[in-house]
């Protein structure tokens, strides 16, 4: 919910104080880099320790740096303040994915993937709302003083939060470590990191140059989050191959770059349902095996989503300096592209495993 607030105010915010379109990509860039090398550091670092501590100090890392957007007067306050809230959620996020695998039997987990995924698109769905209705209402700071609450209020259920290390795991299937993820995998989650990272950074300044208001966006990002909430639960029955989910995350990115209002409600949806069912294979792969083995994945996990948020809005940053629209016809194209890698990985390991 808190960092869905932030995603749409933050754009915004960066707009009103009269940001390039390169700092705003140096916004998703500083919190990208953060979160790449802090979630590796994490996942180990941190394998160890009692989680509801871990998930207390993110908490309180992510109250001061909303508190601390509030304040700022600058662009380059908020991109130094977007890496120390990039240190906050990497710090969350592993924390968080390792305690969806301490569960008994593999079908609980099943449930409990499917439970954190909806939970999380819901935060997704009324985040965005929010922070939409408060900015047309009130004014494009005010959302971080709600993020604020939120916050206050995750703590104390983080405090109220009983240790669940009492739970055997029995989900020993086997699944690549750090060393040993596939490369299909790597890269997957490390492309997917950045396409979504672009558009969560410009998608909110892009429609504000089509005259979209903040409350249109907001329903925009809602409906974002309804797809996603609706696809996770759906995921585990979804069969389709990563070659095609990216195709439909391409698509997505196709229509919103038209700029036609219908088109682009459809696209922020197949979008969305792209993006939701490429996490929902990947994360799974990922949070499989013994305990302490599947938190140090999850720090990987989200440090590949890292190096995307990294290297994605930053690329993206040059491109909007010619036309904001124009990132998300590259985007589009990169996705298609990585679509047909996916499928020539797939034909050669399918080759590699016949002979």
């Amino acid at each position: 919910m808190i960092a869905n607030i932030v995603a749409v105010t933050i754009p915004l915010l960066a707009l009103s104080l009269h940001a390039s379109p390169f700092e705003i990509g140096l916004l998703a860039t500083s919190r990208g880099v953060v979160y790449f090398v802090w979630t590796f550091v994490a996942g180990y670092a941190l394998a160890r320790h009692d989680r509801r501590r871990v998930l207390l100090l993110a908490t309180m890392l992510d109250l001061a740096a909303v508190l601390l957007f509030y304040l700022s007067r600058v662009p380059s306050e908020l991109i130094v303040l977007r890496a120390l809230e990039g240190l906050a959620m990497a710090t969350f996020w592993p924390t968080l994915e390792s305690l969806i695998a301490k569960i008994r039997t593999s079908r609980e987990s099943g449930d409990a993937l499917r439970g954190f995924n909806i939970s999380w698109g819901l935060g997704q769905m009324i985040g965005p709302i929010i922070a939409g209705s408060v900015i047309m209402f009130f004014d494009v700071r005010k959302p971080f003083l709600v993020a604020a609450a939120f916050a206050i209020l995750n703590a104390i259920l983080i405090l109220r939060y009983k240790s669940a290390s009492h739970i055997v795991d029995q989900n020993k299937r086997p699944v690549a470590s750090l060393g040993g993820m596939p490369a299909k995998l790597i890269l997957t989650v490390a492309f997917l990191g950045g396409i979504a990272s672009v558009f969560f950074a410009f998608f909110p300044v892009f429609a504000v140059t089509l005259e979209i208001s903040a409350l249109e966006i907001g329903i925009l990002l809602f409906l974002f989050g309804l797809t996603r909430v609706l696809v996770f639960h759906r995921a585990p029955s979804i069969q389709a191959r990563p070659y095609l989910r990216m195709l439909l995350a391409s698509l997505g990115f196709l229509m919103v770059y038209v700029g036609n209002r219908f088109l682009m409600y459809v696209g922020v949806v197949v979008l969305a349902a792209g993006l939701s069912l490429l996490y929902a294979y990947a994360l799974d792969l990922v949070l499989r095996g013994d305990d302490l083995s599947v938190r140090r994945r999850a720090g990987v996990f989200e440090g590949l989503l890292g190096v995307g948020s990294m290297v994605g809005p930053f690329l993206a940053g040059f491109v909007a300096e010619f036309s904001f629209a124009y990132t998300f016809m590259a985007v589009a194209l990169a996705s298609l592209l990585f679509a047909a890698v996916l499928k020539l990985l797939e034909i050669h390991s399918a080759r590699a495993y016949s002979c």
